[in-house]
């Protein structure tokens, strides 16, 4: 058997709370965020992020979510892995 290899952990990431967590289930994130600093892990959030866009987009409106969408690109500058805790918003 093979033995598992493993990239090296980042000490910093990023945390996409996606419009979900922050309007249905913010206790959720927040105790995502606090599992990932009890780890060791240095957790930023961008203030300036939002929806990740994907209502839109389901809902016929491409040309806004894809504003949305590159909003949210620029929120995030740094090389850093980014956690989402929405599989749909990831």
């Amino acid at each position: 058997m093979e033995k598992r290899v493993y990239p090296d952990r980042s000490e910093t990431v990023y945390f996409f709370g996606t419009c979900l967590m922050d309007a249905v289930y913010p206790d959720a994130g927040m105790a995502a965020i606090r599992l990932l600093q009890a780890q060791g892990v240095e957790v930023v959030f961008p203030p300036e992020q939002s929806c990740c866009g994907q209502p839109a987009y389901n809902s016929g409106f491409v040309r806004e979510a894809r504003a949305v969408a590159r909003k949210q690109i620029r929120a995030f500058p740094k090389p850093y892995p980014i956690v989402v805790p929405s599989g749909s918003c990831a």
